[in-house]
């Protein structure tokens, strides 16, 4: 089925007129699909939150029980529960030929509250048709339930991993599907950097370094585009996915290469000869929706924004299944939300051409973010983009932060940050303690040759596992012991962080940020936050 979906952000638009809102045009009978309606985390502290996300095809009007009321076809929508007790939202997709809902569960804990292992997980009152983990890869489906508990389980079916309770089911492309990616950048900023970078993010999830062309500055030639396409054409046959990422300069019709122009046309003729099982085209150029009419096929998803490449690399992070179905896999269709998302809250317009049945799953996690734990997640990105420093800003500073957190799970194995490298500052330390300055915890050093310059990296932090006490404040401390001035140059790390002015805006509210700008001063910043991951353990 064919269907374009224009999300019209600007109140104000001089040259296309689209649109307000989020329309799916519904070319057949058919009833709305829900392609995922998840709660993250699913497990939480009374007084968290967690973020229910949904993506919705074909529907005229979508609701979610609970008080949430109508919402739109793409989430987030944030809960803060008042009550300790399990929670079932609903959400409910309707169309003129039909209704589909799908239901999950949020379950609130009191703090210190042993967290239910996998083995005894069914004995949590789950209802009639209900499934719940018999053992680590192993569900059973509840038969006979008398109103307060099941009293009668069905056989051990296997599932993909059981994880906290839930069976998780993991997608597995077919044994022969093949990845295959042309990566091209020519915008005159760090293209060389910010291509490595998107080329490392397919690599940490699974991709061959050897199905990955990549096109960046002075390569990013007609010719070197065409010879990539017939590349292309040689290699991927008709089970396999092709990604393809084009940021440059481009104009009505066209992509502005190095040396040569690139008609649209000219591309959906190159691309018509390539066999595929599935495409997804990122045209990243001005005026790059105007490359849809001529690239729109069968088993393609065309997506554009005025946004840039942050949001890419924030759901091939591991964001977009994150914020998605929380099936391991990022998606073509959750790397949409994002930027869909991120244009909502900036008034920017984004567009998606999607022909592909269901889910279009580009990269796999690997079960990166099963465990997470505590998080501000990368909402600073869709506010003011803030940063904190780290390091040598001024002469003769050493300037280091500080994010209290207050963990869930009784273990903590890792910390992720999103960091930007400026100039030499040197190795990057994180450590965990129980005090600002008291002695370390646990703690690692990455060195700086780590870091791409001047390129956002979401960057793990894995140090020896350490036990917690759930309920606890801690702190994740970062600093660049070794960075100086230079002859005026100043030498650091940023951490991307979350910033608001008022206490309601609040992005992460158990942990309080602090940074050190000399030896016997200590700041905090109230409603200022890092954007930050811890991931744990049940044992």
């Amino acid at each position: 089925m064919k269907k374009i979906t224009i999300l019209l952000t600007l109140l104000i638009v001089i040259s296309v007129g689209f649109l307000s809102g989020c329309n799916e045009q519904v070319t057949k009978e058919e009833a709305p699909i829900i392609k995922f309606f998840t709660a993250t985390p699913s497990i939480i502290v009374l007084g968290n939150s967690s973020v229910l996300n949904w993506s919705i095809d074909k529907a005229t009007s979508v609701s979610i029980d609970n008080g949430i009321g109508n919402v739109t076809l793409i989430g987030p929508y944030t809960v803060v529960p008042e009550e300790s007790k399990n929670y079932t939202y609903t959400l409910t997709a309707t169309n003129l030929y039909g209704t589909n809902t799908k239901s999950i569960i949020l379950y609130v804990i009191m703090p210190n509250q042993n967290i239910i292992e996998n083995t005894t997980c069914q004995n949590r009152g789950f209802q009639l048709g209900s499934r719940a983990c018999s053992d680590d890869k192993n569900y059973q489906i509840c038969g006979y339930y008398n109103g307060s508990e099941c009293l009668d389980w069905g056989p051990m079916i296997p599932c993909s991993e059981c994880i906290m309770g839930n069976c998780i089911d993991i997608y597995s492309p077919a044994q022969d599907t093949q990845f295959w990616s042309i990566l091209l950048t020519y915008t005159g900023y760090e293209d060389i950097n910010r291509t490595i970078h998107l080329k490392n993010l397919l690599l940490n999830g699974g991709w061959q370094e050897d199905h990955i062309r990549t096109l960046a500055g002075e390569d990013a030639t007609y010719n070197n585009l065409l010879e990539a396409l017939e590349w292309l054409r040689d290699n991927s046959d008709s089970n396999d996915v092709i990604f393809l990422s084009l940021n440059a300069h481009g104009n009505e019709g066209y992509m502005a290469l190095t040396d040569n122009s690139l008609a649209y046309s000219k591309l959906a003729e190159e691309l018509n000869t390539v066999k595929y099982g599935g495409m997804v085209i990122i045209p990243n150029a001005c005026f790059g929706a105007s490359s849809i009419p001529f690239l729109e096929k069968e088993n393609r998803v065309i997506m554009w924004s005025q946004e840039g490449m942050s949001t890419l690399w924030d759901a091939l992070s591991g964001f977009g299944d994150l914020r998605g179905d929380n099936n391991d896999w990022v998606s073509a269709e959750e790397i949409y939300m994002m930027k869909n998302f991120y244009c909502t809250k900036n008034n920017l317009t984004s567009i998606i051409y999607d022909d592909y049945p269901g889910e279009l799953n580009l990269l796999n996690l690997n079960g990166y973010w099963r465990y997470l734990d505590q998080y501000n997640s990368n909402d600073s990105l869709f506010t003011s983009g803030y940063g904190c420093s780290v390091g040598a800003i001024k002469e003769k500073t050493d300037t280091w932060v500080a994010q209290g957190f207050i963990p869930n799970l009784p273990i903590l194995t890792k910390v992720s940050l999103n960091v930007i490298k400026h100039g030499n500052p040197g190795p990057l330390t994180l450590s965990i303690g129980d005090n600002l300055s008291g002695s370390d915890l646990t703690n690692i050093t990455i060195q700086e040759s780590h870091f791409l310059p001047e390129i956002e990296e979401l960057t793990d932090f894995d140090f020896p596992d350490i036990d917690v006490v759930p309920g606890n404040t801690y702190y994740i401390i970062v600093k660049a012991p070794q960075a100086i001035q230079n002859n005026g140059d100043f030498n650091y790390y940023t951490i991307t962080a979350s910033h608001s002015t008022n206490q309601s805006d609040d992005h992460y509210t158990h942990g309080d940020l602090f940074r050190m700008n000399d030896p016997f001063q200590t700041h905090g910043f109230y409603y200022t936050d890092l954007e930050f991951y811890t991931l744990g353990k049940l044992n």
